[in-house]
């Protein structure tokens, strides 16, 4: 297995801190820990209720729009294709 230069120092523990090295038993637990909680964080997405879902889409649609994030006036490159359709179907 090939590692890049963090991870070598990582495994080595050339950190500049006082961790333990890492040895190869350590690095897989660490591994299957963070899959068995990617397993259960896919069965609670899985089992969520659309009324959930719901919830949670209206919240971050709330949070774009306390930022800024979203457009809340008309667009001006959408105002000029209404512009350019009226005067194609005045063209007829």
């Amino acid at each position: 297995m090939v590692y890049n230069r963090a991870w070598q120092l990582i495994l080595t523990g050339v950190t500049g801190c006082r961790m333990k090295p890492m040895d190869r038993e350590l690095l897989i637990a660490y591994r299957d820990r963070w899959r068995a909680v990617e397993a259960i964080e896919r069965e609670e997405r899985r089992a969520a209720s659309v009324a959930l879902r719901w919830q949670q889409t209206n919240a971050i649609f709330r949070l774009a729009l306390g930022m800024g994030l979203l457009a809340t006036g008309p667009d001006d490159q959408e105002q000029e294709v209404y512009r350019r359709w009226a005067a194609l179907k005045g063209a007829r």
